[in-house]
């Protein structure tokens, strides 16, 4: 029960070993180690039988921190949740317990979306798709709907929604009114490389809480505002629209 400090000197460091007993503490090439385990250089884990595997278990959360001797870095946490944080601990990323990707906030917002970008500014509240490539390429984002399952995909049916862009604002209680959407939905009947498609443009009127459709660019080209079909009188034509 006696505080009695440990060391083993090797040929190269006098404290190659060093265990701090009136602290708790081992040292690993640390004279005065800061931490119940403090390591000076390199840590390798290696296991050529099988998966290596490292658990941390805490009563709460349990830490890893990158810094630079000076200043917190990089910060990855688990606190029933997984967190990382730069810059003296402010957060960045969580991975929340319902597996939720949160970028700039710590709890779900709106719709609840597995993917969320939450900021108070343009860059904070934007993506940037980049591309840099000496040809006609370019960066795109890609929204693909199927039927069945992702393991086993089937066709997709004419009225299938095949992507939406929806927006919103905050009506001074929620974020759940929708103010326009743009729906991209099948056209018709589908099949092997053939997918006839049409764009629907909707607005909501004042007063009311969801879109109304406005206008819409089905597959033949044509331009409908106001109605959903064109008139079979009209079908040679690209634009049809009701009202005055």
């Amino acid at each position: 029960s006696n505080d009695v400090d440990f060391r083993v000197e090797s040929n190269g460091n006098t404290h190659m070993l060093f265990v701090d007993a009136g602290n708790d503490r081992v040292g690993i090439g640390q004279s005065s180690p800061a931490a119940p385990l403090d390591v000076l250089g390199n840590v390798k884990f290696a296991n050529s039988s099988s998966n290596f595997q490292a658990d941390f278990v805490a009563n709460n959360s349990a830490i890893l921190n990158f810094t630079t001797g000076t200043s917190e870095g990089v910060i990855l946490r688990s606190d029933k949740y997984l967190r990382l944080d730069t810059g003296g601990s402010t957060e960045r990323i969580r991975v929340d317990s319902s597996g939720r990707l949160l970028i700039g906030h710590s709890s779900s917002v709106g719709d609840d979306n597995n993917l969320q970008l939450v900021g108070s500014t343009a860059d904070g509240s934007s993506a940037t798709f980049w591309r840099s490539s000496s040809d006609v390429g370019n960066p795109q984002l890609n929204f693909v709907k199927t039927r069945g399952s992702v393991g086993s995909p089937s066709i997709v049916s004419s009225g299938d929604v095949l992507g939406r862009i929806r927006f919103y604002g905050w009506d001074g209680s929620d974020s759940n009114s929708r103010a326009a959407e743009i729906e991209a939905e099948v056209d018709g009947t589908p099949g092997a490389d053939d997918m006839p498609g049409r764009l629907v443009f909707s607005t909501t009127a004042d007063g009311a809480s969801s879109p109304t459709e406005r206008m819409r660019i089905n597959s033949s080209g044509q331009i409908l505002i106001n109605v959903a079909s064109a008139s079979t009188n009209i079908n040679n034509h690209t634009f049809q629209a009701a009202g005055n």
